[in-house]
Formats: C-alpha cells, structure tokens, sequence
C-alpha cells in the first residue's frame, strides 16, 4: 500500500511539473519571446543526425525571427544557396498563428513573407519542455527537427 501511494505522489509530481513547464512554453510563445534549441534533425531523405558542438537554434522576439540551424536536403534554387548552405535567415515580415493542441500540447504556426524563398515552419511544445519543428520551403526539401524551447 506505501508503494502504491508513493508511485501515486511521483505521478502526481510529475504531472503538476509537466503542466508547469506547459504553462511556461505557452506563456513565452504567447508573448513571441522564446529560443527553440536543436538536437536532432531529420531531413526528408536520410535518417535523424544528433547536431553536437554549436548551438543551433530558432530565436523568436517580438517582430524578428532568426534562423541558425543546419540543412541536409535537395535544394531546388540553386540561387538560393548561401555560403554554408543551411537554413539560416531572419524575417521581420511573417504570420504567428498559436493555438492549444490535443493532449497537452500546444501548436504554432509561423509562415515567412519577407524571404526570398517562402518558409513555413510549425512547432509543436510537449508539456515536458521539448518541442519538434517542421519546416516547408518553396525552395527546399522538408526538413525536421527536435529539440527543446526556452525563454529568449
């Protein structure tokens, strides 16, 4: 019966620490003021690749959006290439669509309109912290990744 008991305060830990940190994604996405960190990536073609050594990350804050993560992919527009080839850019010009999910999780949508090439990426938040993002590209094959969101 004490086991029972203690395994039922763990889960009940667990779930108020996980609603907590949910509260806390929704509140830095709502006030657009938050870094989206990458550990892995999945390029549509391949399998996933652990990204080690640098940070690579999706900073949102207020009006500007930063992109520094790496790309492996067919690139479609070959004028499109910059010099180290990922999908690196900053737009100050794009809808931010955020919205409650099933089962915990919350969704945002956020679709580029100052780029040379169209980007749209889509971030589903867990209520452990962790977060996936899917980006499109009039220019580029479909690209994933996970990792986790922070405050800016």
């Amino acid at each position: 019966m004490i086991t029972f008991l203690a395994m039922l305060c763990v889960a009940f830990n667990a779930s108020a620490q996980d609603s907590s940190a949910m509260a806390m994604v929704k509140k830095w996405v709502e006030a657009k003021a938050f870094t989206f960190e990458a550990s892995t990536m999945t390029p549509s073609k391949g399998g996933m690749r652990q990204l080690t050594g640098v940070n690579y990350t999706v900073r949102v804050s207020g009006d500007t959006l930063i992109s520094d993560l790496p790309y492996f992919g067919r690139v479609f527009n070959v004028s499109s290439i910059t010099g180290d080839n990922g999908m690196n850019f900053t737009s100050y010009q794009f809808t931010y669509d955020s919205k409650a999910g099933k089962k915990n999780k919350w969704l945002l949508t956020i679709k580029t309109k100052d780029l040379n090439a169209d980007r749209d990426l889509s971030f589903v938040f867990f209520d452990n912290g962790t977060a996936t993002l899917n980006i499109t590209s009039s220019d580029r094959q479909f690209i994933s990744y996970q990792g986790r969101v922070v405050a800016k």
